[in-house]
């Protein structure tokens, strides 16, 4: 009897113990919805128009999109900053998890890099501009990305080729569906 009543003090105190313990150490909430914040970088290149987008994780993946843009023609406005010549092309991005969920506001910004070759910049040297002019269409004008607004930034390759002179870059906050566009 004497050994009963010892394994039961040691059951009681080993029981004691355990809830002591849970109670104590924090545990994770195998019911919380958060999910693990992502580090992954999408890039997309679209080689035929010589630009490439990046988006660093915004905590979710994301995915970038083609998309068509309307005729030149029907792009133009009187309050335009600028009249492209080249009509580059649209993208927006959309949630890897939900395609249908667009992605318009960037923390860290959305990166697009534009590059220019020998020719164009040829082209804008004849037009009195020291670099081409990128900007973007904002549904009612053609908007010219700048250092202040767009963190613009030129980037003149160290050893220009006559397809690559260098990149115009930009880092935007918000992004959702504008053609972007060149002069020359």
């Amino acid at each position: 009897m004497l050994l009963s009543n010892e394994l039961l003090l040691i059951f009681v105190v080993a029981l004691t113990l355990a809830a002591i313990l849970i109670a104590v150490i924090p545990r994770s909430d195998k019911s919380s919805k958060e999910k693990p914040i992502m580090t992954e970088t999408t890039v997309e290149e679209f080689p035929d128009k010589q630009v490439k987008v990046s988006v660093d994780s915004q905590g979710f993946l994301v995915r970038i999109l083609r998309l068509p843009y309307a005729p030149a023609a029907e792009m133009r406005s009187d309050q335009d900053e600028f009249h492209p010549t080249t009509i580059l092309l649209n993208v927006v991005v959309a949630r890897q998890d939900d395609p249908d969920l667009l992605v318009t506001k960037f923390d860290p910004p959305l990166n697009l890099e534009m590059a220019y070759s020998l020719e164009v910049l040829k082209r804008a040297h004849e037009l009195d501009l020291k670099y081409p002019v990128y900007g973007f269409w904002d549904g009612c004008k053609w908007v010219k990305f700048t250092p202040e607004k767009h963190q613009l930034k030129y980037i003149v390759e160290p050893h220009p080729t006559e397809q690559v002179a260098g990149h115009a870059r930009v880092a935007l906050s918000q992004w959702s569906d504008p053609a972007m566009g060149r002069v020359p």
